[in-house]
């Protein structure tokens, strides 16, 4: 996913997009929030906005062990962010042109871009917000089989050697 994300940023900063919207090809994102993601991100509030399948009223679906491994890294993204984060894997995101330049001219994971990603937002001081939206679950995604465990492995080191960048 990750490689795929530069090129869409690279191909975005060469048409002179102010603004990028990134929808998975999944099917669970609802295209009708893109509005809600947008928004603040135009107003200048913030510079990326996390669409949350966890704000507000939810009826996703996610199985026990996965919500523990959401819940654990949502957890640390919030306190090293201070501020709190509840869905670091959400693919529905909005950014402006300022974080597709900081994507395509600094380190950017090549396979589960998520809670390290958000991490070495803030420190390098972007601003972050979630919007509450509606998902659609059911689809088979990268964390099923064994991925959970390589994710979880490969996600604890990535924020590992983020924070250890910033020393």
């Amino acid at each position: 996913p990750g490689g795929a994300l530069q090129t869409g940023f690279k191909y975005a900063i060469s048409k002179n997009y102010d603004f990028i919207v990134r929808i998975d090809g999944d099917g669970q994102h609802d295209p009708r929030y893109i509005k809600n993601l947008l928004l603040p991100v135009i107003k200048g509030e913030v510079d990326m906005t996390i669409g949350s399948r966890f704000l507000g009223e939810t009826r996703y679906k996610i199985p026990v062990f996965r919500k523990i491994g959401m819940s654990i890294f949502a957890w640390i993204t919030s306190k090293i962010l201070k501020q709190k984060i509840t869905d670091t894997t959400s693919g529905f995101r909005a950014f402006n042109k300022k974080i597709a330049c900081f994507f395509v001219n600094s380190y950017y994971p090549s396979d589960y871009p998520d809670a390290d990603v958000l991490i070495n937002l803030h420190l390098t001081g972007f601003r972050i917000k979630e919007i509450p939206v509606t998902m659609y679950g059911g689809n088979k995604t990268i964390h099923s089989g064994i991925m959970p465990l390589y994710y979880i492995f490969k996600m604890c080191l990535s924020i590992l050697a983020t924070l250890l960048r910033r020393i």
